[in-house]
C-alpha cells in the first residue's frame, strides 16, 4: 500500500503552481483543497493505475519522481506514450471510468503523488469552468490525440526532434537480425560471421543462449591484430563481460542515458528475459541529427581541447531544445550532467596527452556548483587538483611545475568553452597543503575564510584517485568538530545574504539601472537555500554534495533540518526550474546567463508560490541565527 501523509501548506502551493489543471484555481479554492490534501509514494517500477482495474477514485498530481504512461492496442505491444513529471496530473480515464480502453501508468522512479479525491475533482468540474476547461483539455491532449498519433506511428520517420528520443521504446529501433556466437567459436571463424553479416558487433552467448559477452570491431583491432594474437583463440579471449541491458519497452532516451552513464556504445535489449537485439550509439544518432550523442561523438573526436568549444555550446542547444518541448530541469540533469562529464574528462585527457605521464598519483575535483551537480546551465568552472605528497624537494618541485600546467592550461580552456573562470583559477596543491589550507581556513573562521571554503565543501572528484579526497575530508573534519568557532562564524556569514522579500510578503527589487524592478534569483533564491542545506549537511558530517542528495542524507540520519527536508526539496527545485528558465531566456538574449527575474513575468500562482518560498527560507534563517548566536565578521 502506498504511504500516505498530510501534506504542507508550502509544499502544496508550490505543487498547484507547477500543475497544468490547477493552475487557474484561485487562493480560496486552493485554500479548501489544503484541507482535503494527502501524498502517497509509490517505489520506483510499481503500477500506479492499470487498466482493466486498478484505482478508479481519485486524480493524482506528481509532486516529485516520473512516471511512463503506456498504452494498450489490441493484437500490439504495448506502447510509451507519454512521460509525466512533478506538477503532471495521471488518472484521467480512471477518474472519468474509462480506464479499461487505455493503459498502465508506471512509475519509473520513486514517485510521489498529491490525491484529489472523485468527489472533490467532480466538485471542481461542476462549479470551477476554468478547471474543467483544462481537465478536458488534458484529457484530449494526452489520452485521444497522442495516443492516436501513437497508434499511427509505424516507423521512425514519424515526429522528428527530440521527442523521438523520450517517445520511441528501444525494441522499435533494434535491428531484427541479431548475430549470436557461441563462446568456443574461434577469433578468425566470428570475424567471417561478421564480415559476412555486414554487422560491427557479434554477441556471444551460452549453450542456453544466455548473452555472456560482446564483441566489437575494435576488439580485433585492439586485442588481436595490436597484441599479435592467434585467431585461432576462442572468441571468448577477447569479448567484453560487462553487460549492460535495456528492456524493449524502455525508450530511447533511457538507454541513451545508460550508454553515456557507462561510456558505452552498445547496449543489449531484452523482452520478456530473452535476447532481442543489440543497441548501438549509431541506432540512436539516426533519429535526429542534434542529440546528446551526437554531442558525445563530436567531444570523442576532437584532437585539441580548442575545439570542444562547439561541443560545450551544443551542450546549451540541447538544453534549449529540452526547454522548449516543455521540459524541467529535473528531467534533463541526469543527461547534461554526463555530457559536462564527457566534456571535462575530454579536455583534461588532451591537455594531459600534451604534458606527458603525471609524476604523482593525483586526482581532479569539480567545486562549488560545478561539484553539487545540481545546475543544468553550468555558468561558471570552479575546480582543484589534489596529488600525493611528493617524496624530495626535486620531486616537488616537478609535481609542482607539471600540475600548474595543467591548472592554467585548464583555466584558459574553461573560458573558451564559455564558462566562467568561477575564481582565482584551479587551486593546485599536494594532500598536505590542502590540510594546511583547511586548518588555517578554520583557524582564522572570519569572514573571508569562511566565503573560500565554501565551494570546497561541494568538492566531488571529477577523474583520478579518488581516496585523496577522502584522506583530506578524513583530516578537516576532525579538524573542523574541534573548532566550532568555525560553524557558528559560517552561520552568521549565510544568512547575510537573505531572500528579497519583506516581513509583509513583498518583493525588494533593484533600484537603479540596469536591472531595476528586478532581482536576481540565483543569488538571492537559490543560492540562501543552498547555503542552509550545506551548512546543516557539514555539522551533520554529510560529505554528499548534490544538493536534493544531502537533503535525503538529512533526513535519514533526523538532523535539526528533518522536519523541513520535504519543503527544502519542493522549494529548491522551483526554484531551478525557474532559475533555468530565467537563465536560459537571458541566454537567448545575449545576456549572458545571469537570472535576473522581472516578477511581472509571473503568473499569480507562480508570484504566489515564491513568495512563500523566499518567507520560508526567511525562516529558517531566523533559526540559524537563533541556534548559532551570529558573531561579528
Amino acid at each position: 500500500m502506498p504511504f500516505i501523509k498530510a501534506m504542507d501548506t508550502l509544499a502544496l502551493n508550490v505543487l498547484l503552481d507547477d500543475s497544468s489543471i490547477l493552475s487557474d484555481l484561485g487562493p480560496d479554492v486552493i485554500k479548501s483543497l489544503l484541507n482535503k490534501a494527502s501524498l502517497e509514494t509509490h517505489p520506483k517500477g510499481s503500477i500506479i493505475y492499470k487498466r482493466n482495474g486498478g484505482f478508479k477514485d481519485s486524480l493524482r498530481i506528481i509532486v516529485r519522481g516520473a512516471v511512463k504512461v503506456m498504452v494498450h492496442s489490441e493484437g500490439e505491444d504495448d506502447r510509451l506514450v507519454d512521460y509525466r513529471g512533478p506538477g503532471d496530473a495521471i488518472g484521467f480515464m480512471s477518474i472519468s471510468g474509462m480506464e479499461s480502453r487505455k493503459g498502465d501508468a508506471i512509475a519509473i522512479e520513486e514517485t510521489t503523488c498529491y490525491v484529489l479525491e472523485r468527489d472533490t475533482v467532480f466538485d471542481l468540474l461542476r462549479e470551477k469552468r476554468a478547471f474543467a476547461k483544462r481537465f478536458f483539455e488534458e484529457l484530449i491532449n494526452r489520452y485521444i490525440s497522442k495516443p492516436r498519433r501513437a497508434s499511427l506511428k509505424k516507423s521512425l520517420l514519424y515526429g522528428g526532434g527530440e521527442r523521438l528520443l523520450f517517445s520511441t521504446p528501444v525494441g522499435e529501433t533494434v535491428p531484427r537480425n541479431l548475430i549470436t556466437a557461441s563462446g568456443d567459436m574461434s577469433i578468425k571463424d566470428a570475424a567471417s560471421v561478421m564480415t559476412a553479416s555486414k554487422v560491427g558487433s557479434l554477441v556471444i552467448v551460452d549453450g542456453l543462449g544466455n548473452p555472456t559477452g560482446i564483441i566489437t570491431d575494435r576488439d580485433f583491432r585492439d586485442r588481436v591484430v595490436a597484441k599479435g594474437r592467434s585467431q585461432d583463440q576462442p572468441v571468448s579471449n577477447i569479448q567484453s563481460v560487462s553487460l549492460v541491458k535495456a528492456e524493449a519497452g524502455e525508450t530511447c532516451i533511457e538507454a541513451l542515458f545508460k550508454m553515456l552513464h557507462y561510456n558505452i556504445r552498445h547496449i543489449l535489449v531484452v523482452e520478456g528475459g530473452r535476447l532481442k537485439g543489440i543497441l548501438t550509439d549509431h541506432d540512436l544518432l539516426k533519429l535526429q541529427g542534434t542529440t546528446p550523442l551526437s554531442i558525445v561523438q563530436s567531444i570523442d573526436n576532437q584532437l585539441r581541447p580548442e575545439g570542444l568549444a562547439d561541443c560545450a555550446a551544443g551542450i546549451r542547444q540541447i538544453i534549449g531544445l529540452f526547454l522548449e518541448d516543455g521540459l524541467r530541469q529535473t528531467h534533463l540533469l541526469g543527461i547534461v550532467n554526463e555530457l559536462y562529464d564527457r566534456l571535462f574528462n575530454k579536455v583534461l585527457l588532451l591537455i594531459e596527452k600534451g604534458l606527458g605521464p603525471a609524476p604523482a598519483e593525483s586526482c581532479f575535483l569539480l567545486l562549488g556548483s560545478a561539484g553539487r551537480r545540481d545546475e543544468a546551465l553550468l555558468c561558471s568552472v570552479q575546480a582543484g587538483i589534489l596529488y600525493r605528497d611528493p617524496t624530495s624537494p626535486e620531486h616537488e618541485e616537478t609535481c609542482v611545475r607539471y600540475f600548474t600546467d595543467i591548472s592554467d592550461r585548464f583555466s584558459d580552456c574553461a573560458v573558451k568553452l564559455g564558462f566562467e573562470s568561477g575564481g582565482a583559477g584551479v587551486f593546485c596543491g599536494s594532500v598536505s597543503s590542502w590540510k594546511r589550507l583547511f586548518v588555517d581556513w578554520l583557524e582564522a573562521s572570519n569572514k573571508r575564510t569562511i566565503a573560500a571554503s565554501l565551494p570546497f565543501f561541494d568538492m566531488r572528484v571529477q577523474g583520478g584517485n579518488g581516496e585523496l579526497k577522502e584522506e583530506l575530508y578524513e583530516a578537516v573534519y576532525h579538524h573542523l568538530y574541534r573548532k566550532t568557532v568555525f560553524l557558528d562564524v559560517m552561520a552568521s556569514n549565510i544568512i547575510k545574504t537573505s531572500p528579497p522579500i519583506t516581513a509583509f510578503k513583498k518583493f525588494i527589487f533593484e533600484k537603479s539601472d540596469p536591472n531595476k524592478g528586478r532581482f536576481n534569483l540565483q543569488q538571492r533564491g537559490l543560492k540562501p537555500l543552498v547555503d542552509i542545506v550545506r551548512f546543516h549537511a557539514i555539522r551533520a558530517g554529510v560529505r554528499e554534495t548534490s544538493t536534493p542528495e544531502r537533503l535525503r542524507i538529512l533526513k535519514e540520519k533526523g538532523s535539526d533540518l528533518s522536519p523541513y527536508v520535504d519543503e527544502l526539496a519542493y522549494s529548491f527545485h522551483f526554484l531551478s526550474d525557474l532559475c533555468l528558465q530565467t537563465q536560459y531566456e537571458s541566454w537567448k538574449k545575449g545576456n549572458g546567463m545571469e537570472a535576473w527575474l522581472d516578477p511581472a513575468d509571473l503568473n499569480k500562482l507562480e508570484e504566489k508560490a515564491l513568495k512563500q518560498i523566499f518567507s520560508f527560507i526567511s525562516r529558517l534563517q531566523v533559526q540559524i541565527r537563533e541556534r548559532h548566536k551570529p558573531i561579528a565578521i
